[in-house]
């Protein structure tokens, strides 16, 4: 990491202290630690909690500098209850807003939107299933400067980064991976505590991560939840999708598996492999009437595919398996069998030397995976 704090190191990790995820890859920017108080700054700079890639956010400190290890940035505000701004020197400022008010949110600036309680949990799972069911999105989750914090927590196959790479402090001096978090202990207690008290959580296979949301949302609430939608990962990866579309001037498209298919009729009555635990991180189709877009959510990359490339690769991902994927093409392409595995054999090897990867066939029976 660059050392003094430049704008786009502190927005990627800030980025990353609100989403709170690695992703598919175990990928991480570097461990961000916000202070709600300057008072703590000592003793997180005493506790071993620092490293070269760490950055620290301090409140009314008026520095940004490079410490002898890690980046001190201080803000002014907050970023931990609702209606909360935080703001670098007049480089940029972001807000922070409950679940509950994005319907009803006008969005001035880049925001953290986070579950808060049990009615955010109620309104972000009513969302979720209105958007598997009908398509629609709330569209202020998808502005281009809305980030949804604490994705480890809502989305099954969203894996947890935990207090090596995000740790709040609060006034107190005590450490959470977020503001509603379970408690780990305090700032001096040391990295190695934090991080052993932090996998001693009973974690659930298949459910979200019982620590970063542990203070808003019971565990057995959020068990339950996951239990039931197994696509809710993938949920979250098509409102990353529509976000990063609308940014690159593509703001209608429509996310495969959401109430539509690129090719209709293609999904097993229901048991699409990609709507499973296993294959959340599978490419996703996005689409119109005239458009397809490939979203890779491993590398945070979208695609521009023509028509029939984009239904083909629907097709991989909704069955995990090249042959169920050529019956496909055949019932609802018009492809022979032949053209129709040749055509999906060059599209795999296509992806894969770009890096893209295709659920397998083991996917179909994956264990659940916290």
């Amino acid at each position: 990491m660059a050392r003094g704090g430049n704008v786009q190191d502190i927005l990627r990790h800030l980025h990353a202290w609100g989403r709170g995820n690695f992703d598919a890859a175990g990928t991480a920017s570097g461990r961000t630690v916000l202070l709600e108080s300057a008072n703590s700054l000592a003793a997180v700079l005493d506790s071993g909690l620092m490293d070269a890639d760490t950055m620290v956010f301090a409140p009314a400190t008026g520095a940004r500098e490079s410490l002898s290890v890690g980046v001190l940035v201080g803000y002014e505000g907050s970023l931990t209850a609702s209606g909360d701004e935080m703001s670098v020197d007049d480089d940029f400022f972001v807000e922070a807003q409950d679940y509950a008010v994005t319907p009803f949110l006008a969005v001035a600036g880049p925001t953290v939107v986070r579950v808060t309680g049990q009615a955010d949990f109620d309104a972000f799972v009513h969302d979720a299933d209105r958007a598997r069911a009908q398509g629609e999105f709330v569209p202020a989750l998808v502005h281009p400067m809305i980030q949804l914090g604490d994705l480890c927590a809502l989305g099954g196959a969203h894996r947890c980064a935990g207090p090596r790479v995000r740790i709040t402090v609060d006034p107190s001096g005590r450490v959470r991976t977020a503001p509603h978090g379970v408690l780990l202990g305090e700032a001096r207690d040391g990295l190695d505590t934090l991080a052993a008290r932090w996998s001693a959580v009973e974690r659930s296979a298949g459910s979200g991560c019982p620590v970063c949301l542990g203070e808003a949302v019971p565990a057995p609430v959020l068990l339950a939840a996951h239990r039931q939608r197994p696509w809710l990962s993938r949920y979250l990866h098509a409102v990353d999708a529509l976000r990063m579309a609308a940014a690159r001037g593509l703001p209608n498209l429509r996310p495969s598996g959401f109430a539509r298919r690129l090719t209709p009729g293609c999904d097993e009555q229901g048991h699409a492999v990609d709507l499973q635990l296993a294959g959340a991180d599978a490419p996703l189709v996005l689409f119109d009437d005239e458009t397809a877009v490939l979203h890779d959510p491993v590398g945070g990359r979208q695609f521009r595919l023509a028509r029939q490339a984009a239904q083909l690769v629907e097709l991989l991902v909704v069955h995990a398996d090249q042959g169920a994927a050529a019956d496909g093409a055949v019932a609802c392409l018009g492809l022979d069998r032949s053209q129709a595995l040749g055509a999906l054999g060059e599209l795999e090897r296509r992806l894969a030397s770009a890096g893209v990867a295709l659920p397998s066939a083991s996917d179909r029976t994956a264990p659940a995976t916290a």
